[in-house]
């Protein structure tokens, strides 16, 4: 069965950050839920579609398109990948854990304070989406990273809403019911050597 790492926590939290590191130090995919679906949706296809019909009203993602938009992107030459913003509710899990063995999830606190300070200054690397801070450069292609067009104050709250709402009852559901094991790590002063250990002994 597919193997998955589930990287959750609050807009600007590092799970972009975290995903992509785990990515370079080990060769491992990470899949961004929210930047495939976005690419989905701009391809115009079907699942796009169904995609799109659900944020516009504002609904859950419907778990078997969730299912699909992963299996899409997900590369089965590796033995693991991580991903970030899916699932956040037990219907979600309950899909994905069908063609997925869920082996943790490691769950990045931040002070909401960090967190829009963080949301306010966020870049990407123009060629490969690499997440950063203003005056970082991408570790890649070392190239100057561009600031995201979606820092606004809407959005933030927007986001604020959703983990409040959603992402965290789901974190606690998890833990209540141990669905997977959680580790929880404050990202402010984020421990890669244990992250990486927890990761590198499932290879």
């Amino acid at each position: 069965m597919k193997k998955l790492v589930i990287i959750l926590g609050n807009t600007s939290s590092g799970k972009s950050s975290l995903g992509k590191k785990i990515e370079l130090e080990f060769g491992l995919p990470y899949i961004s839920f929210g930047d495939i679906k976005i690419e989905e949706i701009q391809k115009e296809s079907i699942l796009g579609k169904n995609l799109k019909y659900n944020i516009d009203k504002n609904l859950p993602i419907n778990p078997d398109d969730g299912l699909k938009l992963i299996n899409n992107h997900y590369d089965c030459s590796k033995p693991l990948a991580s991903i970030s913003g899916y699932p956040i509710s037990e219907i979600e899990y309950s899909e994905l854990s069908k063609g997925y063995n869920i082996i943790f999830g490691i769950y990045l606190e931040a002070s909401e304070e960090i967190l829009r300070k963080r949301f306010f200054g966020r870049v990407v690397c123009p060629i490969c989406n690499f997440p950063g801070f203003i005056g970082d450069l991408c570790p890649i292609h070392n190239k100057e990273m561009l600031k995201r067009d979606d820092t606004n104050e809407n959005e933030f709250n927007k986001r604020m809403k959703l983990f409040n709402q959603r992402i965290y009852p789901f974190i606690e559901e998890v833990q209540n019911k141990s669905l997977f094991q959680i580790y929880k790590y404050n990202s402010e002063s984020l421990d890669l050597v244990s992250i990486f250990h927890g990761v590198k002994q499932y290879l």
